[in-house]
């Protein structure tokens, strides 16, 4: 950085009459502030950590229906935990196997895109950057 510039922020310094006001905050205390919109933060960090669950696309619940596959509780809890471990790993389209059963899920949007019994004839998965497979 140039001369120039150290110049004019030490002319600023001295110049600036803004008075510097101690707070009544003891070192071993931490200020709260009294905004009326603090709440909001907390809020918000709450609803983003709870659990959001994994939906089914029309398609993929018409090739479930087709195919057999029975969406239960436990398979969508399963889904979603597995959507949360992708995303953590910044995966976008994944494979996820679980109970002989393959899902495409589009990981940001945590939707189930197709489903397929691996027991059928071999199958060709593309467009996925990730693959999961799961115990049951």
């Amino acid at each position: 950085m140039s001369p120039a510039f150290f110049d004019s922020v030490q002319h600023h310094l001295r110049t600036d009459s803004t008075p510097v006001r101690p707070t009544s905050v003891r070192p071993n205390q931490v200020a709260v502030p009294s905004h009326p919109q603090s709440g909001l933060f907390s809020e918000a960090l709450r609803t983003s950590m709870t659990k959001r669950p994994v939906t089914v696309s029309g398609h993929a619940a018409m090739r479930m229906q087709s195919r057999g596959i029975a969406t239960t509780p436990k398979l969508m809890e399963n889904l979603a935990n597995a959507t949360d471990q992708l995303a953590a790993k910044h995966a976008r389209e994944s494979l996820i196997i679980y109970s002989g059963i393959g899902f495409v899920v589009n990981v940001p949007n945590r939707t189930v895109v197709t489903a397929m019994s691996l027991s059928e004839e071999p199958q060709i998965f593309t467009n996925i950057d990730s693959a999961m497979w799961m115990k049951e």
